[in-house]
């Protein structure tokens, strides 16, 4: 749904990172998703998926064509060979956008030994590529010799990703730049989920459901 809502020139905040769901654009997408569901494009069960209902739908090939992470070909791997990504969707304003999530890794200060954790940081990344070499791990890899590697390159969908779909991928954040607090508050929490079904049961009015989620992430983040 977030996703939708990016591609169309809108998001869940503000510039200044406020929570603003209530937009034309917004409703506009979400008016989209409503059609989607009334002509049953969507599967009427999808309200009440969980992720393995996901990858499983995938696996077994009942998903003609799905919004889905870069490590989908990992999450399916029964048909990862007959997985194709698509090119980025132009928006009916000209926009061109698409969400992706930045996993982060921390380091603490309230550590027994700041040193001993810078070491393993470095040894960590400097040996991350193993994963992708092994085909153990999906997404986009936050080192660039990772997306150069024989291990990657061979996946003409993994390198379509990275080079149509990053440069063009916008966080929570979305009309902001700054990752916050909140921007996790919203990602782990009801508000979003609530929408989602409502907009998977098609019974609610666009508007109606993003002044619901608004006010969601609004308590979330207080």
């Amino acid at each position: 749904m977030v996703a939708m809502m990016i591609m169309n020139g809108g998001g869940l905040f503000d510039p200044d990172g406020k929570p603003n769901c209530v937009t034309d654009r917004n409703i506009e997408s979400m008016d989209f998703i409503r059609q989607l569901v009334r002509d049953g494009i969507v599967d009427p069960a999808s309200v009440s998926y969980t992720m393995d209902n996901l990858n499983s739908q995938w696996s077994t090939g009942k998903v003609g064509i799905g919004f889905y992470s870069a490590n989908l070909q990992s999450q399916a791997a029964a048909v990862k060979d007959d997985v194709v990504v698509n090119s980025p969707l132009t928006g009916p304003h000209g926009d061109k956008a698409a969400l992706h999530f930045v996993n982060s890794v921390m380091m603490y200060a309230k550590t027994p030994s700041q040193q001993a954790s810078e070491a393993f940081m470095t040894y960590y990344f400097k040996n991350i590529y193993k994963y992708w070499d092994a085909g153990l791990i999906g997404g986009v890899p936050v080192l660039k010799s990772i997306t150069a590697s024989d291990a990657f390159t061979k996946s003409p969908a993994q390198v379509k990703i990275v080079k149509e779909y990053t440069p063009i991928s916008k966080t929570y954040a979305a009309r902001g730049t700054k990752l916050t607090a909140g921007l996790a508050a919203v990602d782990g929490g009801q508000a979003l989920t609530q929408f989602a079904q409502t907009m998977l049961q098609g019974k609610t009015d666009s508007k109606a459901a993003l002044t619901t989620l608004q006010r969601g992430i609004e308590e979330a983040i207080k």
